[in-house]
């Protein structure tokens, strides 16, 4: 160590300073003599920083960032967590999404420069959602299904390629 560096150990043994106390009153008149003794002026009193454009959105710029698949039921897992997209359309199945998590704890989705709204779900409204769309696909089924009559007035009409007969 230098001399600079060892200096206030010794005055503080010197003056017997034994609580801490005592010692911020020592370091307050320490700093203020030893900076008045070693201080130097700058020679150009420019500001030498940047400032942060207001377009740098520092809580995402700093954010954990992580990529996940949604998969064809618009659901994305991530940390043993479910998140069902709010805004799905075909072309989002099986599409890469980037997760980010900002330090304070907030989540966002984007995909191709486009944030998705997402909502956390549990497993269970997952299979009750399923089991909701698997019941309604049966009654619209039931609901479109006519059968048909016995007896069609198009039966005897054939609707494949012209037979080709050889007539002599």
């Amino acid at each position: 160590m230098s001399r600079k560096q060892d200096e206030p150990l010794p005055t503080v043994r010197l003056k017997a300073i034994k609580t801490i106390p005592e010692a911020n009153d020592f370091l307050d008149s320490y700093l203020c003599a030893h900076n008045k003794r070693f201080s130097v002026a700058p020679k150009n009193s420019n500001k030498l920083f940047k400032e942060v454009p207001a377009s740098l959105d520092l809580k995402w710029t700093f954010a954990l960032s992580d990529i996940r698949t949604i998969a064809s039921d618009f659901t994305i897992r991530w940390n043993s967590r479910l998140f069902l997209l709010l805004n799905p359309s075909l072309s989002l199945k099986g599409r890469k999404v980037q997760i980010k998590q900002a330090l304070n704890g907030d989540l966002r989705f984007s995909s191709k420069d486009k944030i998705l709204t997402v909502q956390e779900i549990s497993e269970h409204d997952l299979r009750n959602a399923q089991q909701d769309r698997q019941r309604l696909a049966r009654l619209l089924k039931q609901k479109d299904h006519h059968p048909k009559s016995k007896k069609s007035w198009m039966d005897g009409f054939y609707f494949g390629r012209p037979k080709v007969s050889l007539v002599k």
